[in-house]
């Protein structure tokens, strides 16, 4: 007999007063004893029972504890599990960071300038998917090796809407979009950010990019990950959203992360407490889809 089993029984012989105050237990465990009495396997609840007042509110009260106490210890495995990558530029004074961050932005828009010439340059279409490949190769790298690292450590809060990186508090979408305007992508930042996250990334890729993976335990959303092959994706979630960078032999969940108001993080997906708890996931393969290239690269807007 299982423990939730076993404390309904109890809850059971309390309320139909099998043992009340004014009964003898001796008289409870020969009741017990009887043949075919179905609560007969629990008469070591009885036994070990330290006096004859049962209260089930105290039951009620130990099982709420225990539910409790299993929720924290996993949120403990996530986050003792999760170990984030650390902001390469926490050292530095302030002025210094944002002078760097300040230079990261140009730079995004300095290559674009040099690789659209190229583009609109190019003779034939296979020149021109070259050079798409090249940009979002310098994309890939650029963001998740440059521009993204200054926001870990960034506070989370609900209503964040900072656009400095280390300052203030941003929120799961708005961290999104900033990460993308900053880079060079024109977007709404406001009005997208406050967006659902399945809108957002709808209006960031083309539909043929984007992929539900709805009501799947994680285990088969990751290996389905792998399968997809490395890139800079944007997930949606329950109530969230966040990049996630698929390499060889990892896999990174990027976001402003609220589990524990542990901010701008990048953590290994299979420890990311909001990636593998959400019952929704909808993908979208952000650089894989060289309509998102396009549009960056001759700066065309993104969304409606």
């Amino acid at each position: 007999m299982n423990m939730r089993t076993r404390s309904a029984n109890y809850i059971a012989i309390v309320n139909q007063d099998i043992w009340p105050r004014k009964k003898k237990r001796s008289q409870c465990k020969v009741w017990l004893q009887q043949k075919n009495n179905p609560l007969k396997a629990d008469n070591k609840i009885i036994r070990e029972h330290k006096g004859p007042s049962a209260n089930p509110a105290r039951l009620v009260i130990l099982i709420l504890f225990m539910g409790t106490g299993m929720f924290v210890a996993g949120g403990m495995f996530f986050a003792s599990n999760a170990v984030p990558e650390q902001n390469p530029f926490a050292a530095l004074p302030r002025e210094e960071r944002l002078a760097l961050y300040s230079d990261l932005k140009y730079a995004f828009l300095f290559n674009r300038t040099s690789m659209v010439q190229k583009y609109r340059d190019a003779g034939t279409a296979a020149e021109k998917n070259r050079i798409l490949d090249s940009a979002g190769t310098y994309l890939l790298s650029s963001m998740t090796g440059k521009l993204i690292p200054h926001w870990y450590g960034t506070s989370w809060d609900f209503n964040g809407t900072s656009e400095i990186p280390g300052s203030g508090q941003i929120a799961c979408g708005y961290f999104v979009t900033t990460v993308l305007r900053d880079a060079g992508f024109s977007l709404e930042r406001i009005r997208l950010s406050q967006e659902p996250s399945e809108t957002i990334i709808r209006e960031l890729v083309g539909s043929a990019y984007v992929k539900r993976y709805s009501n799947m335990d994680a285990r088969t959303f990751f290996m389905r990950m792998r399968q997809e092959g490395p890139g800079l994706y944007v997930v949606g979630l329950d109530n969230h959203i966040g990049f996630l960078l698929v390499e060889d032999k990892k896999m990174y969940f990027i976001h402003s992360s609220y589990f524990q108001r542990r901010g701008v993080v990048k953590e290994e997906a299979e420890s990311s407490y909001a990636l593998v708890k959400s019952g929704y996931r909808v993908v979208g393969n952000l650089l894989g889809d060289p309509g998102v290239i396009k549009k960056w690269l001759q700066n065309e807007k993104m969304g409606k």
